[in-house]
């Protein structure tokens, strides 16, 4: 069965003992009133909420699936959503959810985006095809707080911040995906103002549903003068349904000049209405400046990533919770030595060691996504908000650092976490009946939305490393060293051969003359991923150790220590491979033409 439990305790760790977090929101404005009482308490009713709301439509959602509504012509004419789906965006507007992390100001709860965050990765693992359109909503939400007019914010974004209508963002066309100066979606200057949209978009997460009474899309087209290549993309809020004053509830009953032609049949989130939408003449409004779309666009597109650590971490958990249910539950064969449970006719597979090694890699890379999101989380609450100039810079620079690694590195790790959920069952997982294998159907697409694992590392080394000249790196591995320094040698030595592996190797590419870059970056990406994670076990195993010492641990911190050492012996090495694999750079890569290395017949 699909197993889910809110770890609660875990999250109490990270952000208590491990970040300090109360202490740090103390210093900042939006985070006054957020002490660890009330935080605690959030996430104590978020966990509940979740289970009980939205963990039984999970499997409901796969099965189900959505579908185009047509009319008696044959048309389409809306998309339905799974049984249960739309009850429970209701009951979750009800209960005040979608406001949770949005501005007081817009009517929103005020909380900072680590509580935010936590909260979303209850949502994942409860369900994380119904927490697609939410999540869309937050990066929505960042976008038009920053660049949406005083007008755009009153009318639109209040709606979205209460969840009373849901967002979406429509960027990827048939022709374009991660290149969009091929974006052909195009906007016409009306007479009032306005702008009438034509074109096509596909992969449009909550793109048409049944839950909401409006859409708000948020979508990238060219204006007539618009200069070729990406510089000449803009902005532009398409609401399903035009404002009306005169009508019930203030919108006009016919849906824009838009229509949801297809839903995707999917590998996974079948719950989720990924759609294809043809914009026909449909009346949007410019959001930002002309021709500066894609700046504003990245806010969302960012925030996606930063909530992508959040779904990785449920969605594996997830996985970690079935398995784990699974291995204390299957008895199989003996355990070396003798029997374990000789009341039993065989034992537990949860005592055969290599079952206890996929178990405690699942929970090793879980525990470090949840680490990792939560401390970048806290980062960009420190970079938005706190009152002192320089500590928002070096804090916005982390974040500009390690926002392309926190989506890609989690979202890898999740399916090797869910692929293990299905080898600790065995054949029971690759058939439905447990539940495991939907959670793989689930994320596999975590590498591939917001840019894939490669566009990550592209953007990583190139804006994030080589564009900065180093800074943003040398800072973080500064901080990595000063802390490890300290530690006892079983952490400080790998955390600083780390350091000095991946200094070195940026300078490599810095003075490369080909691209070395694009050959090496994903080995580069997750190797800092690894130091990342690698730092934060090593912290976390240091505060357990106090604990402990002090009488104040338990069982728990000594999990804890126990589960940072396997990450640091078992996991960490990976990324000296890593290291290795990206200095060979593009020599096995372009040995020879493309058609003599593959063939000619493909």
């Amino acid at each position: 069965m699909y197993r889910y439990c809110p770890p609660l305790r875990d999250q109490a760790f990270v952000l208590h003992e491990l970040l300090g977090t109360a202490d740090v929101l103390a210093a900042l404005p939006c985070g006054a009133d957020w002490d660890r009482a009330t935080i605690d308490q959030t996430l104590a009713e978020a966990a509940r909420f979740m289970a009980a709301e939205l963990l039984p439509l999970n499997t409901i959602g796969d099965r189900e699936g959505c579908s185009v509504v047509r009319d008696a012509d044959g048309a389409p004419a809306g998309v339905r959503l799974p049984a249960g789906f739309a009850a429970a965006w209701q009951r979750y507007v009800a209960a005040g959810w979608p406001a949770l992390g949005s501005d007081q100001a817009l009517g929103g709860q005020g909380a900072p985006s680590v509580v935010a965050m936590a909260v979303y990765e209850y949502v994942n693992g409860c369900n994380p095809a119904w927490g697609m359109i939410p999540g869309a909503m937050r990066g929505a939400y960042r976008l038009l707080r920053a660049y949406g007019s005083p007008q755009q914010q009153r009318d639109y974004l209040t709606r979205i911040v209460s969840g009373e209508w849901t967002a979406t963002m429509a960027i990827t066309e048939p022709q374009c995906g991660s290149d969009l100066s091929l974006l052909r979606t195009r906007a016409e200057p009306r007479p009032d103002g306005s702008f009438a949209i034509h074109g096509s978009k596909l992969f449009i997460t909550g793109g048409d549903h049944d839950m909401a009474a409006n859409i708000v899309h948020l979508v990238l087209a060219r204006l007539p003068d618009a200069p070729p290549g990406v510089g000449g993309i803009s902005l532009f809020l398409v609401p399903r349904h035009l404002p009306d004053a005169g009508a019930p509830g203030g919108l006009a009953p016919a849906v824009n000049a838009m229509v949801a032609t297809a839903v995707e049949h999917k590998m996974g989130l079948n719950g989720s209405p990924t759609c294809a939408m043809s914009f026909d003449g449909s009346i949007g409004w410019l959001v930002g400046q002309p021709h500066q779309g894609l700046r504003a666009m990245f806010v969302m597109i960012n925030s996606a990533r930063v909530a992508i650590g959040a779904q990785a971490t449920g969605m594996g958990q997830a996985a970690h919770d079935s398995a784990l249910a699974y291995a204390r539950e299957r008895l199989q064969m003996r355990v070396a030595g003798g029997p374990a449970r000789p009341d039993l006719a065989a034992d537990p597979i949860v005592l055969h060691a290599d079952v206890r090694r996929m178990l405690l890699t699942q929970k090793a890379h879980v525990e470090a996504a949840r680490m990792f999101t939560a401390w970048l989380a806290l980062t960009l609450d420190i970079a938005e908000t706190h009152p002192d100039a320089a500590r928002r810079e070096s804090a916005d620079r982390t974040v500009a650092l390690l926002t392309p690694v926190l989506k890609a590195f989690t979202a890898e790790n999740a399916t090797l976490v869910a692929n293990l959920a299905i080898q600790v069952h065995g054949g029971h997982g690759y058939v439905r009946d447990h539940g495991v294998e939907q959670i793989v159907r689930d994320v596999r697409v975590a590498q591939i939305y917001d840019g894939t694992t490669a566009v990550q590392a592209r953007d990583l080394l190139s804006r994030r490393v080589l564009a900065d000249q180093g800074r943003g790196l040398k800072s973080f591995l500064s901080q990595v060293r000063e802390d490890a320094r300290p530690m006892e040698a079983f952490f400080r030595e790998p955390l600083l051969a780390l350091c000095d592996g991946l200094e070195s190797l940026t300078a490599d590419i810095a003075a490369a003359q080909d691209d070395m870059a694009g050959a090496s970056g994903c080995d580069y990406l997750r190797a800092l991923g690894h130091l990342v994670c690698g730092w934060l076990f090593a912290r976390a195993a240091r505060v357990a150790g106090h604990c402990l010492a002090e009488g104040r641990g338990d069982g728990f911190h000594r999990a804890k220590q126990a589960t940072a050492r396997f990450y640091v012996e078992r996991l960490l090495p990976q990324a000296q491979a890593h290291i290795a694999v990206a200095r060979s750079g593009v020599a096995s890569l372009s040995a020879l033409d493309e058609r003599e290395l593959f063939g000619e017949s493909a």
